[in-house]
């Protein structure tokens, strides 16, 4: 185990990785709404391909600074793993069912864990590396949905949302019990935030999230922007 001590709740390292996601988050979706067309497809593959290999430095992360820890919390079965293959194929495959249930769950759930992570390892870890870019890329994602597809919620999509966080909750207990792992935080809380929070929230600000980019959309100023950005609608 290496000697980097946890990270420092609003310290100097997790204030510049918030900055460092911000600044990266803005080009991508930048680039996401580009007047070129294969700039846009690129863009949205690259986007998925990263939500989806950052499960390999979460593994590599645990490898070199937690070489001791059995292989049972090695497996990719936490909450935000399955958002990171949720938010995948959410960009690749237009299932409004899919989408949903990235919106919903990665900006009630994820991003709560990015605004008050619990990391065992400060910067320069790989830890701290792995973890903000798995949780970066999957709100970037989130956000990239309705402001560069252009996907919109329906009334009662959210719901999607909360069945399946649910439904991860009922399924992952046992296998907690049958391995002694505590993932989805449903053996023990997490020191920094309770990961239940999460998932009552997901249902209470349901309505909220629900209309934000519709409203996002219904204060275009002049064709072609939205809220002072550049916002094509190319479909």
């Amino acid at each position: 185990m290496n000697g980097v001590p946890p990270l420092e709740f609003a310290g100097v390292s997790h204030w510049a990785a918030l900055a460092a996601l911000l600044a990266a988050g803005a080009c991508i979706l930048e680039l996401g709404q580009s007047y070129k067309k294969t700039v846009r497809n690129r863009t949205t593959f690259w986007l998925g391909a990263a939500c989806l290999f950052s499960l390999v430095p979460d593994l590599a992360a645990m490898l070199a600074d937690e070489p001791e820890k059995n292989w049972t919390w090695m497996l990719p079965l936490h909450f935000c793993s399955v958002m990171q293959v949720v938010c995948a194929l959410s960009l690749w495959i237009p299932s409004r069912r899919l989408r949903s249930v990235a919106y919903y769950c990665v900006l009630c759930a994820t991003l709560q864990g990015l605004v008050t992570p619990s990391v065992a390892h400060d910067f320069p870890s790989w830890t701290y590396f792995a973890f903000f870019l798995s949780h970066g890329v999957t709100v970037i994602t989130a956000l990239y949905l309705p402001l560069a597809l252009e996907w919109k919620p329906a009334r009662w999509d959210f719901l999607w949302a909360f069945l399946l966080a649910n439904a991860y909750l009922v399924a992952i207990h046992p296998v907690n019990m049958l391995l002694g792992t505590n993932y989805g935080f449903t053996v023990a809380t997490s020191v920094v935030v309770n990961i239940h929070r999460h998932m009552i929230a997901l249902f209470q600000e349901g309505f909220d999230i629900n209309v934000m980019p519709l409203e996002l959309c219904d204060k275009a100023r002049g064709p072609g922007t939205c809220c002072g950005c550049r916002f094509r609608r190319w479909r």
